[in-house]
């Protein structure tokens, strides 16, 4: 019986004999070749990736076909039927890229056991340990990474003349809403209150002097522009604003990352 063994072998990373492998990256470029010399040499890549262009650079019927180009996450099957003088045997290895997000396992179609699996490192329980595998790592990540819903209060009124600290936003936090809430309005035309990062706050310009309009209304803002570790600040320009009281809630994210 022919014995095939396929090697396969990326730039600056350790070549590997008839074994699987999980170290590729999107970018690396693979070539594949087999050990022994045989008479008949067939080559396919049995599975790709949904969405993978990645092809053999050379011809499949030699006893290398090339190289191909991982260009998405998953696994990559090779197929190759070998003959020689002894006869002719086919062999599978899976060349898999992990998820660059969580190092997940994406399995090929036909990976499970069955009528029509690929018998490629298969065991009755293989498939099984990879999803499980999988669900302890988002399992591990959602709890690493789960965010908390964390409620500002800030009271404002015409004193408060410079920047005023509302909350700190970290680069993976958000800001989902912001409520303002009026209890007595400014009396000046000129008065201005600006939420937000100081790169791009969102402003309320209360352009007339009224006590019915403003007064115990509530005004819903989302801040979008909060893109690194900053500050949610309060800023009213008061001129000669004399009243004028409220205050502020902040609807936050909070990362444990």
């Amino acid at each position: 019986m022919a014995i095939a063994t396929i090697q396969s072998s990326i730039p600056t990373k350790p070549t590997v004999n008839g074994l699987s492998r999980e170290d590729l990256e999107i970018g690396d470029v693979v070539t594949v070749d087999s050990l022994t010399t045989g008479t008949l040499y067939s080559w396919s890549l049995a599975y790709t990736p949904e969405g993978s262009t990645a092809a053999f650079s050379g011809s499949p019927v030699t006893k290398s076909p090339g190289t191909f180009t991982v260009d998405i996450e998953g696994s990559y099957l090779i197929r190759f039927q070998f003959t020689d003088s002894s006869g002719t045997t086919e062999q599978f290895v899976r060349l898999r890229a992990l998820t660059s997000y969580g190092q997940l396992k994406l399995v090929a179609a036909g990976e499970t056991p069955g009528v029509l699996n690929i018998p490629v490192d298969i065991t009755n329980v293989g498939w099984a340990d990879n999803q499980n595998y999988n669900l302890n790592k988002l399992l591990s990540l959602i709890q690493s990474t789960r965010p908390s819903l964390i409620s500002t209060r800030f009271d404002f009124d015409y004193t408060v003349v410079t920047p005023q600290n509302i909350v700190s936003v970290s680069q993976n936090d958000a800001v989902v809403k912001v409520f303002i809430h009026f209890e007595q309005a400014f009396d000046d035309a000129a008065a201005i209150i600006e939420i937000g990062d100081s790169i791009d706050p969102d402003r309320f310009v209360l352009s007339t002097d009224t006590n019915t309009n403003t007064t115990n209304k509530y005004e819903v803002v989302t801040i979008d522009s909060i893109s690194s570790n900053t500050n949610v600040t309060f800023t009213p320009s008061m001129g000669a604003s004399t009243q004028g009281s409220g205050f502020i809630l902040v609807l936050t994210h909070k990362s444990y990352s």
